[in-house]
């Protein structure tokens, strides 16, 4: 008789398993780091446009304030330089972003 035994069908039934669920592991692990990807780049764009409107104000107008999930502190140094941090939670569980610049006047 010729075929395959029981035994050889069951095996190559959990190899077939194996690289199934292998292949969906990897593919969900792809997804996962692309939305990380695209959320991360998203608060570093936000980051770069909060930083160009404070480029953009005057020396006087730039202060402490808020935004949507950040924070821009601005501490006079001296009367001509002012030292800004401006923050951004861009995910829960994650480390905020930081952008750290001088100001002159």
């Amino acid at each position: 008789m010729k075929g395959f035994t029981l035994i050889e069908v069951l095996i190559s039934a959990l190899v077939l398993v194996v690289v199934i669920a292998s292949f969906t592991y990897l593919f969900r692990s792809g997804i996962s780091l692309l939305t990380s990807a695209e959320d991360f780049n998203r608060a570093a764009n936000s980051l770069e446009l909060k930083a160009e409107e404070i480029r953009a104000a005057s020396f006087d107008n730039i202060q402490n304030q808020t935004f949507d999930k950040g924070r821009v502190e601005a501490a006079l140094i001296n009367p001509e330089l002012k030292e800004v941090k401006i923050t951004l939670n861009w995910r829960e569980g994650r480390e905020p972003l930081r952008l750290y610049t001088l100001r002159a006047k």
